[in-house]
């Protein structure tokens, strides 16, 4: 929360609100990692050095997907993007793609493309999204940075007509799987585009680099009722959340989500509301 704050300071913005701090636990929830192979064993990259240090085990993974990257790791070499689903035990590699649930919804996830670092902060994250679309009962939205569709899933489960934004294929792909005929999707770069057409609401998940000044001039541009911004990058959102409030719109909700353990990192759950 004072990282937070801070950040914030030093965009001179100041708010009354009082962040919400919510955490799928401290150890043992992450089902996404990246290690390096080397002779048969798993490692990780040494703070800010190319050293590799072995590991059999790792506090932050879950236990399951901790033994499932032992099994497999003779198998492999070099850099490895692992994911394990929790409920259906799958890991990827070596399957092409495995199935993860959040909050009862089955969503198909191929190989290179994004989820969360777990299911279980997925699915705050999507708790939060569902608690605001059932206050503003949005009718149609953006999905933008919009992945395997994990928000779109329960958007248009809301009854918004929703349309996704995306521009790495396998995530077309899954998106195109999981959702079907219940939304849209527009295979595109978002921080391209030049415009976007007038929805409710428009709910963005961008990368670390954040929305930027232009893409946030395109949102507000189509003067959507609600933005809900969810950010990896506390810093970037400090940047956006200054260029949002300057063009008339307020912070009304916030929750630092505690993804990461152990880090001074944490993603934002934010809402903002066009005056």
């Amino acid at each position: 929360e004072t990282i937070f704050h801070e950040l914030l300071n030093q965009q001179s913005i100041k708010i009354k609100l009082k962040p919400v701090i919510l955490t799928p636990g401290e150890t043992g929830i992450r089902t996404r990692a990246k290690v390096f192979i080397k002779d048969g064993m798993p490692a990780f990259r040494a703070y800010r050095s190319n050293d590799l240090v072995k590991f059999d085990k790792c506090p932050i993974l879950n236990d399951e997907f901790m033994n499932c990257i032992l099994q497999d790791a003779p198998k492999r070499k070099g850099d490895v993007q692992y994911e394990f689903s929790t409920t259906s035990k799958e890991l990827m590699p070596p399957e092409s793609y495995i199935y993860k649930t959040v909050r009862g919804e089955k969503i198909k996830i191929y190989k290179g493309s994004f989820f969360q670092s777990s299911e279980e902060g997925a699915a705050i994250l999507c708790s939060l999204l569902q608690d605001e679309l059932s206050g503003s009962k949005p009718a149609t939205g953006y999905d933008l940075f919009c992945g395997s569709g994990l928000f779109s899933m329960f958007m248009s489960g809301s009854g918004v007509e929703t349309t996704g934004m995306e521009i790495v294929p396998q995530a077309v792909k899954s998106y195109k799987e999981n959702l079907g005929e219940k939304a849209e999707i527009i295979c595109a770069d978002a921080y391209k585009i030049r415009k976007l057409e007038k929805k409710d609401i428009v709910v963005a998940d961008p990368p670390r680099e954040g929305l930027g000044i232009k893409l946030v001039d395109i949102i507000t541009g189509s003067k959507p009722e609600t933005i809900v911004y969810i950010s990896c990058e506390p810093s970037t959102f400090a940047r956006d959340t200054k260029k949002l409030m300057e063009n008339s719109y307020e912070l009304t909700k916030v929750a630092i989500v505690d993804l990461f353990p152990s880090t001074h990192h944490f993603e934002v759950f934010s809402v903002f509301k066009r005056l």
